[in-house]
């Protein structure tokens, strides 16, 4: 917009004027018509906005740029989290079903009498904590999940 003001400008008009008088009387009929041209040579303002408009235009690209680039961060860094988030859930149901069977062990090792009620107490201990770690770990997933779609600009539909 600041560039088409430092174009030149060409305007044309036209009229026409009727004229009456008394004493002498008369009646007579005026037309007339012109032609303006502007040049905009010395306005200083005009280019202070022609540089000001580039330097906005700019800065806007510079700012797209960087909401592009964090972005781009903030996928690649939520599709990092899902990754590890989904590798601990498959780790957690691994330990959950191996302390499950050190805890059936012990308890048959402690129902046979070759076993002692501190061992089948710290299985139980293992079993319970690995069914936690294993429930904060699905969390985690369905975090990153979350987080991934935020960032993918998909939540509307995951949360329908």
């Amino acid at each position: 917009m600041a560039v088409g003001k430092l174009l030149p400008t060409l305007s044309a008009y036209g009229g026409y004027l009727d004229q009456y008088g008394f004493n002498p009387a008369y009646k007579e009929a005026n037309w007339f018509t012109g032609l303006a041209l502007t040049i905009p040579l010395f306005d200083r303002s005009l280019y202070a906005d022609v540089a000001r408009e580039r330097i906005q235009g700019e800065k806007a690209a510079q700012h797209l740029r960087a909401v592009e680039n964090q972005i781009g961060l903030d996928i690649r860094t939520a599709l990092a989290a899902l990754t590890e988030s989904r590798n601990r859930v498959t780790t957690a149901e691994a330990a959950v079903a191996q302390a499950e069977e050190s805890f059936r062990i012990e308890q048959e090792k402690y129902a046979s009498g070759a076993g002692v009620m501190v061992d089948l107490l710290l299985a139980q201990a293992a079993a319970v904590t690995a069914v936690a770690n294993q429930t904060q770990a699905l969390f985690d997933y369905n975090a990153a999940v979350v987080a991934y779609r935020r960032a993918t600009g998909t939540l509307e539909g995951y949360l329908q």
